[in-house]
């Protein structure tokens, strides 16, 4: 493969609008949650009460792959060039502080508003390590489950950075990775398939493939790898949500519908990032960016419960906005007033102390040799 040179950013690392396609991505679940996903607390489905906007609102799904593929470009972006420790700390102090909030107010929340839920103590405790399904534990609030592959695509990258890969190398990964984990799952390979996460694998290595052309600059090698990612996703990631949709809602989704979607999911990413639309700056749109965490772990129970309580009185469209409404609300809170500053200072504790842990190994592998 041709060695790509590292090439000085052109321009600077903040892409205000992959920051309000980031926000844009955690709104079109939401839609499908309120609009399509037939949620029981929520009486008739809306493909009923309002056929037409469950025909928009179900394509609300693949705002989970569009989220993926943003992952794949910033988590390389942010990983390149820190040591693993920098990595690992910026990683756990941007994943677990509105997390552990979002775990406790889901319960809390569904303890007193639906106390017949199936929320106990033991499934609190262990959803906030985050590492609940490797034990079998069911999710608090059921949008847990892209935390999981998240965190398998951080462990990679993570794994992967150790080894200060040159941009051939990321290029070629991002290639052989999700061959070999549709390889793993053809051949009955569990395990390696699920550490892989083979069938979200071609949005993360599209993702990827989109950052090596914005850092190392344009070339034909690249471009294809892009092109590659970008049709095993179509071919093999897409019809996994199509399906979720179909099984879901009992609506039938064509091949040239998923196809459109998944193509979308990264052509908007290359738009933002790659065109002169990557100048485009904004305040509010970094700001919306910030929401879309808080906003993601918040909504789904909590707000379905919310709408249910105002259904009554205000409808179902007016509930359903408000509901929306309050919890970007409380999404900016959390995001200024627990992400931000608990996340600063965790981060700053854990590079302090993985700093002295690698320090006193190095040590003491000086003095055993």
């Amino acid at each position: 493969m041709v060695e790509l040179q590292a090439a000085t950013p052109s321009r600077v690392e903040r892409f205000s609008l992959l920051d309000g396609l980031r926000f844009a991505a955690a709104l079109a679940v939401v839609a499908y949650h309120y609009l399509a996903f037939p949620e029981p607390g929520l009486g008739a489905p809306v493909s009923s009460v309002g056929p037409e906007v469950f025909r928009f609102a179900k394509y609300g799904a693949f705002g989970v792959d569009l989220f993926f593929v943003i992952s794949g470009f910033v988590i390389l972006m942010s990983g390149l060039g820190r040591s693993a420790g920098a990595f690992v700390a910026s990683r756990i102090s941007r994943l677990y502080p509105a997390y552990w909030l979002g775990v406790l107010s889901t319960a809390v929340v569904v303890a007193v508003a639906a106390p017949g839920h199936p929320v106990d103590l033991r499934q609190v405790l262990v959803n906030l390590t985050m590492l609940h399904p490797a034990f079998g534990v069911g999710d608090v609030d059921p949008v847990y489950w892209t935390l999981w592959i998240e965190l398998h695509f951080y462990v990679i990258v993570g794994v992967l950075l150790l080894f200060k890969p040159a941009p051939s190398v990321l290029l070629a990964f991002a290639l052989a990775w999700p061959v070999v984990a549709a390889l793993a799952q053809l051949t009955g390979s569990d395990l390696l398939a699920t550490t892989l996460i083979a069938p979200h694998a071609p949005l993360f290595a599209a993702g990827m493939a989109v950052f090596c052309i914005y850092r190392y600059g344009s070339n034909s090698i690249a471009w294809l790898v892009l092109a590659f990612d970008t049709a095993f996703a179509v071919a093999a990631s897409t019809p996994n949500i199509g399906a979720s949709i179909a099984r879901n809602t009992d609506s039938s989704m064509s091949s040239t519908a998923e196809t459109v979607m998944g193509l979308a999911c990264v052509g908007v990413v290359v738009l933002v990032t790659l065109t002169p639309l990557s100048r485009v700056s904004g305040r509010w749109l970094t700001t919306l960016g910030a929401l879309t965490y808080p906003l993601y772990l918040l909504h789904q129970n909590i707000g379905v419960l919310m709408i249910h309580a105002m259904e009554p009185v205000e409808g179902r469209w007016a509930a359903t906005g408000v509901t929306t409404v309050l919890l970007c609300g409380v999404a900016y809170v959390v995001s200024r007033y627990v992400e931000r500053p608990v996340g600063r200072a965790l981060r700053r504790r854990l590079e302090g102390d993985l700093g002295a842990l690698a320090g006193a190994t190095r040590r003491r592998s000086r003095r055993a040799a």
